[in-house]
């Protein structure tokens, strides 16, 4: 089972997951997010019991960039909550990035941080 999820979903869904299937630990949880708000200490630990949870970051480009395509979001907010995961969960990341004519010369700067970061 593989479910797409918010990174702002109600708690009450991974509750009524993990209360009700009959084997949360064969879920797979993919969220889609900027990266701009870290998911709560709750959904953390909530997150723990299932099989797998990728964060799939929506992200444009990095650092002033960054800035700039997804204002009002900060850039330094989304590394902060992406290393804060990467050092307390075993969650996976994964980058969904769109080209447009504001970012297409700079498209290797989120790929270096990709292979830097995560």
């Amino acid at each position: 089972m593989h479910l797409i999820l918010h990174l702002l979903v109600n708690v009450n869904l991974l509750k009524h997951l993990r209360d009700n299937h009959p084997d949360p630990s064969t879920i797979k949880i993919r969220y889609q997010t900027n990266g701009s708000v870290s998911p709560t200490d709750e959904v953390i630990d909530l997150l723990k019991i299932f099989q797998s949870v990728e964060f799939s970051l929506s992200i444009d480009g990095i650092g002033r960039r960054f800035d700039y395509l997804r204002w009002p979001l900060k850039w330094y907010r989304v590394e902060r909550n992406v290393n804060n995961l990467l050092n307390t969960t075993n969650i996976t990341f994964s980058v969904n990035a769109t080209i447009s004519p504001l970012n297409v010369f700079y498209f290797q700067e989120i790929d270096d941080w990709m292979v830097k970061t995560i």
